[in-house]
């Protein structure tokens, strides 16, 4: 993230500055334009350091441990995550 301007030390630390973009902006405009561009550095971060391929790897590795309804809410999770990426690459 501090590549691209941003000094947030955890994925908490960057959620967190885009909700309180939502206090201190100007108007909520600033704010949605505020929280697409940690948005998008956090996302172009993920695809840089290989996370979703971390995550697939893991995930086959571990998944036969996982009970059914963990596995379905993590299913529905990235479900949710999938739909949040294509919603920013129409923003953005």
């Amino acid at each position: 993230m501090k590549d691209r301007g941003f000094s947030f030390t955890s994925m908490e630390g960057s959620r967190a500055a885009a909700r309180r973009s939502y206090d201190v902006a100007e108007n909520e405009d600033a704010a949605r334009r505020s929280e697409i561009r940690i948005a998008v550095a956090d996302g172009e971060c993920a695809q840089a350091a290989d996370l979703p391929g971390t995550v697939d790897q893991a995930g086959r590795r571990y998944v036969l441990e996982l009970s059914a309804d963990l596995r379905r809410d993590l299913n529905a999770a990235a479900k949710l995550r999938f739909e949040a990426l294509k919603r920013v690459r129409d923003i953005h």
